[in-house]
């Protein structure tokens, strides 16, 4: 098992965890993130191209945090949904969900900065 020293006293590490394709994560997203029927649009996954102007394209580092290491109002992803984003929230979803889109869904846990200590990040 790969591991990741955390913020804490040097004895503390943060195991990296497997994520099955069941597993639920949380995932902060926009209204226009949705479609009509409530499924989550590709477009949660894109980004703006590089070079700008060609449109969106899959953004290989889509942020996640694993549902089953943080809650909602605990999530990095969803404190920035409340920071004053009225039309954002957090969603859930499974990791199938990005994995049918090619992208990989790793868990990277954040431990650097501790202000900015992430152990539900992938």
């Amino acid at each position: 098992m790969t591991e990741c020293r955390s913020d804490g006293p040097p004895t503390e590490e943060v195991p990296i965890e497997e994520i099955a394709d069941e597993d639920w994560l949380y995932r902060r997203l926009a209204l226009n993130h949705f479609r009509s029927d409530g499924t989550v649009n590709r477009t949660a996954f894109m980004r703006n191209s590089t070079p700008p102007k060609k449109g969106k394209e899959p953004d290989p580092e889509v942020s996640v945090d694993l549902a089953r290491l943080t809650t909602p109002p605990n999530s990095a992803v969803g404190s920035l949904a409340a920071a004053g984003r009225p039309n954002q929230g957090i969603a859930t979803l499974q990791a199938n969900f990005p994995r049918g889109l090619d992208l990989e869904v790793v868990h990277a846990p954040v431990m650097e900065p501790p202000n900015l200590r992430n152990v539900a990040q992938a």
